[in-house]
């Protein structure tokens, strides 16, 4: 059943994140491997065993996904990318490596087509949101409301009005908290340029 589910996960990946997310499915991108670590978390608080999260690209789950169903907002959190080291902390601004994991996630959301691309004030996440951005067609828009600190409630905020899919682009610990509080399940891990997706009723 694994060996099925890989394929699932390749194919998606191949052509963009469609197909892979259901309702109350949430999916974890690490743009520096040649896949990602999928993380089921449903809105009844179901778990999966310890230990079963991959950081590999396979999907370690086979559990049968539901039909897609119609909903009002898909929302792509995504913390922003590498940045470096230094003070002060608002002005750190991404590594080569990080540009490098932008233009990855940038290439795998621009399938997705985006209505608009949301970020933290600060340096580090707006310079990922610009490449996001620009490989979606988009403008970058800074909101105060996803600077560190961010809420549930202010990534809803941030959001709305802004189309049926938005990426937001902000911080740890923040987007971990946001993810778990959105779903009702455990905060997800969340490298630099992880992405979480999910479903808003």
């Amino acid at each position: 059943m694994h060996r099925r589910v890989d394929r699932d996960v390749e194919q998606a990946f191949a052509g963009g994140l469609r197909g892979l997310v259901d309702l109350g499915e949430l999916v974890v991108v690490e743009p520096d491997s040649a896949a990602a670590a999928v993380a089921d978390v449903n809105r009844e608080g179901g778990r999966r065993p310890p230990g079963q999260l991959a950081g590999t690209g396979r999907a370690v789950h086979g559990t049968k996904r539901t039909p897609m169903l119609t909903l009002d907002v898909r929302l792509y959190l995504v913390r922003h990318a590498k940045a470096a080291p230094g003070e002060p902390d608002q002005l750190r601004p991404l590594t080569e490596h990080g540009r490098d994991q932008a233009r990855q996630l940038g290439e795998q959301l621009a399938a997705e087509r985006p209505d608009a691309v949301v970020t933290s004030p600060l340096l580090r996440a707006r310079e990922t949101a610009e490449v996001l951005a620009r490989a979606c067609g988009l403008e970058a828009i800074a909101d105060e409301r996803l600077a560190p600190g961010a809420t549930s409630a202010d990534a809803r905020q941030a959001a709305a009005g802004r189309g049926e899919r938005v990426v937001l682009v902000g911080h740890q610990p923040d987007f971990g908290r946001i993810a778990a509080a959105l779903t009702g399940g455990e905060e997800p891990p969340f490298p630099t340029a992880g992405m979480a997706v999910i479903d808003l009723p």
